[in-house]
C-alpha cells in the first residue's frame, strides 16, 4: 500500500505537468505541423514518465524504430489505452481514435492534448474527409498510429482489422509498420482471464475505477514485436490490410498459445531503459 499511495501523488503531478505544458503549447505554437510535432514529443515524454510510475516494463523486439526518420502508419492491436503510452515512449507519433473518445470526460480531454487525429467512422462522407485530414498530416512528417480493430479487445485474440483507414498510407505513399503488443505478467503471474481486467480496458469497463485498480498493481510485463515495415506500391487496400493483420494475429496468437503452457520472454528481445 505504500507504494500505491506513492504513485498517485506521481500520477497526479505528472498527469498536471502533461496538461499544463500542452495546454502552453496549444496557445503559443501557430504553425499547424510544429503543433503536432510538438505533441507527439511531449506524449512520448509523458508516457515514459507514465510508465516508470505505473511499474510497466517493455521489451522491444524486431526492427528499432527509436531513430526513424521517414513517418509511417503505423497499426497495432489495442487492448488498452496503456497501449498509447506503451507506443508513445518508444517512438513519438500521433494516434487516430473516434469522435466517441473526443467527448469522454477526462480520456477526451487527454487524446486532444495529445494531438489525437479524432476520425468519425460511420459516415461515408466524413471519412473520406477525415483520410485527407490525416494524409495531410503523414506528408509533413508525422508518424500516425491505427489501431485497425477499432475498439480495444480482453486479448483473446487480435479482432478482424478495419480497411479503410490503411488508404492514408497509399496515398501519402508512406509505409505501414505493423506492430504487435502482447501483455506477458501481472505482477509476474502470466496475463490470463483472471488478472487482465485490471490492465485491459475494454467493453464497458469504468475508467476511473479501472485506473484506480491499475494503480494498486505492482509490475507489468510488456512485450512489443515491430515487423518489417510494407511498402504499398502495387498493393491494393484489403492486400495491405490481409498482411498486417496475418503478422501480428499470428505472432499475437502464437505467444497467447504458448503462454497457456509458460511464459519467458524472448532471447532477442532488448528491455526498454526507461
Amino acid at each position: 500500500m505504500i507504494r500505491f499511495f506513492f504513485k498517485i501523488p506521481a500520477f497526479i503531478i505528472t498527469l498536471l505537468s502533461f496538461i499544463t505544458i500542452s495546454v502552453l503549447g496549444e496557445l503559443i505554437i501557430t504553425n499547424p505541423v510544429k503543433k503536432k510535432k510538438f505533441f507527439s514529443k511531449m506524449t512520448s515524454l509523458g508516457s515514459k514518465l507514465g510508465l516508470y510510475i505505473l511499474g510497466i516494463h517493455v521489451n522491444v523486439c524486431g526492427k528499432s524504430v527509436t531513430k526513424q526518420i521517414k513517418p509511417v502508419l503505423q497499426v497495432a492491436n489495442h487492448m488498452s489505452y496503456l497501449d498509447v503510452l506503451i507506443l508513445s515512449s518508444i517512438s513519438p507519433s500521433l494516434f487516430i481514435t473516434s469522435v466517441e473518445l473526443q467527448n469522454t470526460f477526462f480520456l477526451g480531454l487527454m487524446a486532444r492534448l495529445g494531438g489525437s487525429l479524432f476520425v468519425e467512422r460511420r459516415s461515408k462522407t466524413k471519412l473520406l474527409q477525415e483520410i485527407d485530414r490525416i494524409v495531410s498530416v503523414l506528408r509533413n512528417g508525422s508518424t500516425i498510429t491505427l489501431f485497425p480493430e477499432g475498439t480495444s479487445s480482453n486479448g483473446e485474440k487480435v479482432l478482424p482489422f478495419k480497411g479503410a483507414l490503411f488508404l492514408t498510407a497509399k496515398r501519402s505513399n508512406v509505409e505501414i509498420q505493423p506492430v504487435c503488443i502482447k501483455y506477458l505478467t501481472i505482477n509476474g503471474k502470466p496475463v490470463s482471464s483472471s488478472n487482465r481486467d485490471s490492465v485491459f480496458y475494454y467493453g464497458d469497463i469504468v475508467f476511473f475505477p479501472h485506473i484506480l485498480k491499475l494503480l494498486l498493481v505492482k509490475r507489468i510485463e510488456v512485450e512489443v514485436t515491430y515487423f518489417d515495415p510494407i511498402n504499398t506500391d502495387g498493393k491494393d487496400r484489403k492486400e495491405l490490410v490481409d498482411i498486417s493483420y496475418a503478422k501480428i494475429s499470428s505472432k499475437f496468437m502464437n505467444d497467447y498459445e504458448a503462454q497457456t503452457e509458460n511464459v519467458e520472454k524472448s532471447a532477442n528481445c532488448l528491455q526498454k531503459k526507461l
